[in-house]
């Protein structure tokens, strides 16, 4: 991943999830900071410049049922996967984890 000279003030930020995003192993991340910094928007910048398949979902303040609904539509989308449906989270996370190791 090239890092973006015009997302200013994060060139660090970007330069450690492109190292990130280049290992070839399964990984977590965790972006966190005061409100209103950013995290978002350097996540989804990153991501974008990103040469890997990614899924970006920000859950919402309702019931566990719409963000899986909403976060399977997202995946079957990424995926070009007919309509997915799952009843937790988990089996969404569980579903993902297994396609990202084939």
């Amino acid at each position: 991943m090239r890092v973006s000279e015009n997302f200013l003030g994060r060139r660090n930020e970007l330069e450690k999830l492109a190292a990130f995003y280049s290992k070839n192993s399964l990984q977590t991340a965790l972006v966190y900071g005061r409100r209103r910094i950013g995290k978002t928007e350097l996540i989804k910048h990153s991501l974008s410049k990103a040469d890997i398949q990614s899924v970006y979902f920000e859950s919402k303040e309702t019931f566990e049922e719409n963000n899986v609904a909403s976060l399977s539509e997202i995946i079957s989308e990424v995926l070009d996967f007919p309509p997915l449906a799952f009843k937790s989270i988990e089996e969404v996370l569980d579903f993902v984890f297994k396609q990202a190791v084939q």
